[in-house]
């Protein structure tokens, strides 16, 4: 507002006389100013704004006439970083009901998109034409001016920059699965309607107007939302007494809290500040293959060192049940985790030793504490927000489910089944434990987990070190494996790898840094493909049968004829 007010107030005086010529060093230093907002606030590669709906309009209320302004004047386009940066409001949340799964100082109804109507004119993207008209549809009747001039269905903005007979597309076709990887949004969703699954967490790196919410997530299902933040809405940071003390730390958040405190977490590092400065939440592991998605985030670097690693580790089984394999490493000392699942009302929560359940209407989120054996779940009492106790009458009480285990010398997995189910059609699933594995079966999904993380174990036909797995007739998927072997096929990582394979032929991964994977094989191949570029065959050693490649980080696909 006041680098883009200046540029605003510069362009307009500059060359009106003899005195005004000459606008440095004003003008130079307000534009390197405005320009590195713009790099430091957005992730244009993947297409997320670092801070929430609300004041991601507030910035465009005024880029949307200082960038024009300095453009026209100046013949200066700083607009390279937006485009697409809306994308992440489109996905993370139920955006057919305008609601995007908030974090941090902002609310999640989306309301009124005039203030893009700039960006919309320069790029004419028909996403973003779809996603303005979807926006000011629901504010018709409130935001959009009746003024001389101007239709009922027509802000000032859509007509100074003409946006109205922009092409418009929705997204609705587009894998409604998909990760925002420097803003840390993880998004898991089973389709675009308004009672799909949708599960949404955020592990990355500190933006401004944030809280310490990193690890806290979302869940929704069958049109309702059982897991959540504490609404902005309810507090006030002016004047509300406990907004520092409880909305912005961990314990306003489905997060984690380490030895019971409740700000465990302190503020992680910016994602591009300085070199050194890295310490901030990220996702490590990501992929998504056809009938299982795996991620990992970690977020042990945030707590001043009272355990080693702390990482929250995601296997999505589609179209709608969750395997969440919370992992705490302990440092010196071993330390108590907890884990918060905020519900909007203490009486939806039902907290048992061994079944816990969230209850809204008719549908109830159901969470199976496999591992550890001995652990802690209590439904807790939050307290009311200033504007709860100035509107709401009567009151009612507020609450959240914990889950606490004690780590013992060597990484504690929490392990923990959600599901969902209507009144009176509650799933069974089929749990086997093991000394260092446990086997399942939930909705039709196989899978099994790691009890001691890096330890290899067998299941069946297979041996793997995985530390999740699903497997079906037609495929395998593994998190954070270094070996999986069955009758077939042997990977064997220097680093540990996210994979799906359908046969030994295509394998589709995921790993960190580039890295060593042996693959073993019945037979010499004829040609290998990593992401189309042929590998040469010398690496194959005929004895073990085995081809050893040198694998690019990221996401990569391998070709095996």
């Amino acid at each position: 507002m006041t680098v883009g007010g200046s540029l605003m107030c510069l362009s307009a005086v500059f060359d009106d006389g003899e005195d005004t010529r000459n606008i440095e060093p004003y003008f130079t230093g307000s534009v390197l100013k405005l320009d590195k907002f713009l790099h430091k606030v957005t992730d244009s590669k993947d297409g997320a704004w670092g801070e929430g709906f609300g004041y991601n309009g507030y910035s465009f209320s005024n880029l949307s006439y200082s960038l024009p302004s300095i453009d026209r004047v100046f013949n200066i386009d700083l607009s390279g970083p937006l485009p697409g940066t809306y994308n992440e409001y489109i996905w993370a949340g139920y955006v057919k009901n305008k609601r995007w799964f908030e974090y941090g100082d902002s609310k999640g109804e989306m309301t009124g998109g005039a203030n893009w109507a700039y960006l919309l004119s320069k790029n004419k993207e028909p996403r973003l034409s779809w996603f303005c008209d979807l926006l000011q549809q629901e504010n018709s009747s409130e935001t959009l001016e009746a003024q001389e001039g101007l239709s009922e269905k027509e802000s000032y903005e859509e007509v100074i920059f003409n946006t109205t007979d922009i092409p418009k597309k929705d997204p609705f076709s587009e894998n409604p699965v998909r990760l925002f990887r420097e803003i840390g949004t993880t998004v898991f969703k089973s389709g675009w309607e308004t009672d799909d699954f949708v599960f949404v967490m955020r592990t990355g790196p500190a933006y401004n107007h944030q809280h310490l919410d990193q690890g806290s997530f979302w869940l929704a299902d069958r049109g309702q939302i059982f897991v959540q933040e504490r609404p902005l809405s309810n507090s006030h940071y002016y004047d509300d007494p406990i907004y520092e003390s409880w909305l912005t730390q961990p314990v306003g958040h489905s997060t984690i809290l380490v030895n019971g405190n409740h700000q465990s977490q302190r503020v992680g590092d910016h994602r591009d500040f300085a070199p050194g400065f890295n310490d901030y939440a990220f996702v490590s592991h990501f992929l998504d293959g056809q009938d299982a998605a795996f991620v990992t985030g970690d977020i042990g670097r945030l707590y001043w060192g009272k355990v080693a690693d702390l990482s929250r580790n995601v296997l999505y089984l589609k179209p709608s049940t969750l395997l969440m394999l919370d992992v705490a490493v302990p440092s010196e000392e071993n330390a108590e985790i907890t884990l918060l699942y905020q519900a909007e009302h203490l009486s939806d929560i039902q907290a048992g030793a061994k079944n816990s359940s969230i209850v809204k209407d008719d549908v109830t989120l159901h969470l199976r504490h496999l591992t550890p054996s001995i652990s802690t779940v209590k439904a807790v009492e939050t307290p009311h927000y200033l504007r709860t106790l100035q509107s709401n009458k009567p009151l009612e009480r507020e609450g959240m489910l914990t889950v606490s285990a004690r780590t013992d010398g060597r990484p504690l997995v929490i392990a923990n089944l959600l599901t969902t189910s209507t009144l009176g059609n509650e799933p069974v699933p089929e749990i086997e434990m093991h000394d260092d594995v446990v086997l399942g079966s939930a909705s039709g999904s196989n899978f099994a987990f790691s009890t001691r993380p890096g330890s290899p174990y067998q299941i069946g036909n297979f041996t793997t070190d995985a530390l999740a797995i699903t497997w079906n007739e037609n495929q395998v998927f593994g998190g954070q494996a270094t070996i999986y072997q069955d009758e077939n096929i042997g990977l064997k990582s220097s680093l540990p790898i996210t994979f799906e394979f359908k046969s030994k032929e295509s394998i589709k991964y995921y790993i960190e840094q580039a890295g060593e994977l042996a693959i073993t094989l019945g037979e010499k191949p004829v040609a290998i493909f990593i992401n189309n570029q042929a590998q040469e065959m010398s690496a194959y050693d005929a004895p073990s049968k085995t081809v050893k490649l040198i694998i690019p980080a990221g996401e990569g696909f391998i070709s095996i004829r």
